[in-house]
């Protein structure tokens, strides 16, 4: 007879909750199964390896009662495997007793990649391959970062189910105390890799593809500066060097939709007489945007040599301009964390960014009746859905246009 072994226990968490897993010894053999529930530790009975009676754990209240079952189902069905082997005659492997297991349970295969070395492979090859600019790198190494601190380290891919998608959700949202913004960007990213893994041939459940928690998301409001307020910053008198040259850079994005990246690479030799000749950086597309008044003149000071600036400080100088112009309208912005509505309200320079200037052009152009096709051509949007985040449609715009319609309306009553 196959002499074996188990144990139930939870690997802690940092919030003080544990992810149940189920390990299997026999001969030299040890193999572990996440049971796919979390438990609060101060209501686990290590002893019994149980959860202690007539108590809930999580969010979601789920009942001693059913944990137990669970438990002791994973038992049944390794004892009922082992009693087979010995009928049979078999001495089985780590591998074959795991898909046997996995087979009787109905469980996806195990994989034998974990969930963090896949990433790591997704990130320097999907990086290279794509060429990433630091933004997204970063964004993925949040990713892994946050994995890391969840505990996910020796994650299988295979134990990425609907049920650790919803504890890792769950984490995010009341023990990190992230937004709902936040978490649903953590879970697309999560995704592009797990669809990525899928197609390098890894076993990974497919419950991430329907996957789709119900997070109250509020759209934030978008950051552009009015004609108004572009007109007072162009024109102010800065009290300091870097200061005008911060505003400089912010108002020619704003007079030419440049990106960030792109205006740090602008080259003389990219300025015409009368446009700019672009290939940009984030999407290789090759750009011709023609020069206007404002635009001209600020690339004439620096005689075409324009001022270079590292995206911190750009963020960081740009809010200071902004503070000594004014730009002191109230923003609203509301979300939801931890569950609960949150409202903030800042002054708009507390807001400002470098891509803020780009939202501006668009804004403006809008507003100021550029058709949205010629708009495009010179962002380099492709399709109008791509480009509806940066539109703003001010209330001054709102007001003229019901100016219009009524008016239109009591022209034809006195006919």
């Amino acid at each position: 007879m196959i002499k074996w072994t188990y144990s139930v226990n939870p690997d802690k968490l940092p919030d003080d909750t544990g992810r149940l897993r189920f390990r299997v010894s026999f001969g030299r053999s040890r193999v572990a199964f996440n049971i796919g529930i979390r438990v609060e530790l101060a209501k686990w009975n290590s002893e019994a390896q149980r959860s202690k009676p007539n108590v809930t754990h999580g969010r979601k209240k789920v009942p001693a009662n059913y944990i137990n079952r669970e438990i002791q189902n994973y038992i049944d069905t390794a004892e009922r495997l082992f009693l087979q082997y010995d009928t049979d005659g078999e001495t089985p492997t780590a591998d074959s007793f795991k898909k046997d297991f996995n087979t009787a349970l109905q469980r996806t295969p195990e994989s034998s990649s974990t969930l963090a070395s896949t990433l790591e492979r997704f990130i320097r090859h999907q990086s290279t391959l794509q060429q990433w600019g630091d933004a997204t790198i970063k964004r993925f190494e949040a990713v892994r970062n946050k994995l890391a601190l969840y505990g996910a380290k020796d994650t299988e891919l295979s134990e990425v189910t609907t049920a650790w998608l919803e504890s890792f959700v769950e984490w995010l949202t009341y023990s990190q105390k992230l937004s709902n913004s936040t978490v649903r960007d953590y879970l697309k990213r999560i995704n592009w890799f797990l669809n990525w893994a899928r197609v390098q041939g890894e076993r990974v459940p497919n419950d991430y593809q329907t996957f789709a928690p119900r997070l109250r998301i509020i759209k934030p409001p978008v950051i552009a500066l009015t004609w108004q307020e572009l007109m007072t910053m162009y024109h102010a008198e800065m009290p300091a060097e870097y200061l005008d040259r911060v505003r400089d850079l912010f108002c020619l994005s704003s007079f030419t939709s440049l990106r960030y990246s792109d205006l740090q690479n602008l080259k003389p030799e990219d300025i015409k007489e009368d446009y700019i000749d672009i290939v940009t950086k984030k999407t290789s597309e090759p750009l011709r945007i023609e020069l206007n008044t404002y635009s001209r003149a600020i690339i004439e000071k620096y005689d075409k040599y324009l001022p270079r600036l590292s995206n911190q400080k750009y963020n960081k100088y740009i809010k200071e301009v902004g503070q000594l112009c004014g730009i002191d309208e109230p923003i609203k912005k509301v979300d939801y964390i931890a569950g609960k509505r949150v409202e903030t309200t800042q002054p708009k320079w507390r807001l400002l960014s470098t891509h803020a200037a780009r939202r501006t052009f668009i804004s403006n152009a809008i507003e100021r009746g550029v058709p949205v096709p010629v708009v495009m051509k010179w962002s380099g949007h492709e399709d109008y859905k791509a480009m509806e985040p940066y539109i703003t449609i001010t209330d001054k715009t709102k007001r003229e246009m019901m100016d219009m319609f009524t008016s239109r309306h009591e022209n034809d009553s006195k006919i």
